[in-house]
């Protein structure tokens, strides 16, 4: 493959990508409005849990562009075979390695500070208080069309990178 053909597959698995995180963005907006409706008395637990998704996909944008310029080498064969987004997750999770992760840390201030967050996030988080607020919300109409509306945009962006 060429380099300007790398170059645009890249540029086209990061368009997908980006609209995947958007996509989770809004879900993760939906559910947290459904579980703040039924528990006002959670509010707290809830926006640290939610607040925690959020920076999660956060951190998957920032290692997911760090991937992307070791992909763009034309030595590294990773990229062909970021055919779903199932694979590109694992890339920037299961099989995220340390040096990956100190590197990033040690030069990009936002990820490190991301990180740090994310740290103080779980320390103050109480999963049992959510249980029943995440439940409910799962019932919720609003809930449930935008799970609706995100698995197809899932599977929109399956199928765009399976055409790369």
């Amino acid at each position: 493959m060429s380099e300007a053909d790398r170059v645009r597959v890249l540029s086209r698995v990061s368009d997908v990508w980006r609209r995947y995180i958007a996509s989770k963005r809004r879900l993760i907006s939906a559910a947290e409005r459904c579980c703040l409706r039924g528990w006002p008395d959670r509010t707290a637990e809830i926006r640290i849990a939610f607040r925690l998704q959020a920076l999660f996909c956060d951190v998957e944008l920032i290692r997911f562009a760090h991937r992307v310029t070791l992909w763009a080498n034309p030595s590294d064969t990773t990229y062909p075979s970021l055919t779903n987004l199932a694979v590109i997750s694992r890339a920037i999770q299961q099989d995220w390695e340390d040096g990956a992760e100190t590197a990033l840390q040690q030069t990009h201030p936002t990820y490190k500070a991301l990180v740090q967050e994310i740290e103080g996030c779980r320390a103050s988080m109480s999963p049992a208080a959510l249980t029943n607020p995440f439940r409910d919300a799962q019932r919720d109409p609003e809930y449930v069309e935008a799970r609706r509306v995100a698995q197809a945009e899932l599977a929109d962006c399956d199928r765009e990178l399976a055409l790369l």
